[in-house]
């Protein structure tokens, strides 16, 4: 749906009058299925968390995919958010250790100082630069990279890799032979932490998961692919929206500014997230 002219944070207009007019509305998809659209947050949140009648496994018959791509794609390759309880708790507990406060709090002095790095190259530059390709692409992808234990010499292949699957100016078969480079890559990373274990996501998914028994090599494989590619676009969309947000309300920028209070920061950032979004496509379910 088209948004309004000048009013880009704003959800679709289309989106309102649905939500006001027919909010459990029937479509069409793209191979001709049929489908209900949910636009009220309560009818939302009666399926998501309705667990015996709703499903998020892509293999079932009826599931909604986006297109037919997206439809191959999972049907061969599921993470924890395409599967249902049992299996989605048990490779999603896996993870939830490393992204709980205190590890996420223990995070910023790695973090502060990619920032500041990045930051003291741009000031050194020309005096002019691009948001995302010069700031928040990097930025978001070395933090990522050192999160996940991915050597440093093999930032270049997953920089430019990521770069190919989020982008929409590539055709879905360049997409799907990105992520199948990717898929192998992310497999010889498995092995080399199998051997030579360090302190990062990747050791500890191979080592509390793969080697205990509590996941198999594919899962392993499509949970280090999940958070590479949804902790790649969100956070460096976020950034670049969030700084376009605070310039287009200079008040709160100035509030920002003027306040020395770290915790003024921290609730700036939840409002905007908040406040903001980066995913267009939902979650979908089958019954």
């Amino acid at each position: 749906m088209p948004r309004a002219p000048g009013r880009p944070f704003d959800p679709p207009p289309g989106l309102y009058r649905l939500r006001l007019e027919s909010p459990v509305c029937r479509v069409r998809l793209w191979d001709g299925s049929a489908a209900r659209l949910l636009t009220r947050h309560a009818d939302q949140r009666a399926v998501l968390l309705d667990s015996e009648r709703f499903s998020s496994d892509t293999d079932l018959p009826g599931f909604p995919h986006r297109s037919a791509s997206s439809k191959a794609m999972r049907s061969r390759e599921r993470a924890f958010i395409d599967r249902d309880d049992p299996d989605h708790g048990r490779m999603r507990r896996l993870v939830i250790p490393d992204f709980a406060a205190r590890r996420v709090d223990a995070l910023q002095p790695m973090i502060r100082r990619v920032v500041d790095e990045r930051v003291d190259a741009l000031l050194r530059g020309p005096g002019r630069f691009d948001l995302v390709a010069d700031f928040a692409t990097p930025v978001t992808l070395l933090v990522l990279f050192e999160v996940l234990g991915v050597p440093f010499r093999d930032h270049p292949f997953l920089r430019d890799a990521a770069l190919t699957m989020q982008s929409a100016g590539h055709s879905e078969a360049v997409g799907a032979s990105v992520k199948a480079r990717v898929m192998t890559y992310l497999e010889g990373l498995v092995d080399a932490k199998a051997g030579c274990p360090g302190a990062d996501v990747a050791s500890r998914l191979v080592h509390g998961g793969l080697a205990a028994g509590k996941l198999n090599r594919e899962e392993t494989v499509m949970t280090l692919m999940l958070l590479l590619i949804a902790g790649f676009e969100t956070t460096e969309q976020m950034i670049a929206l969030g700084t376009l947000a605070l310039l287009e309300h200079p008040d709160q920028l100035a509030l920002l500014r003027e306040n020395d209070d770290p915790a003024a920061d921290t609730g700036a950032a939840d409002e905007l997230l908040r406040y903001l979004t980066v995913s267009h496509f939902g979650r979908w379910r089958v019954r």
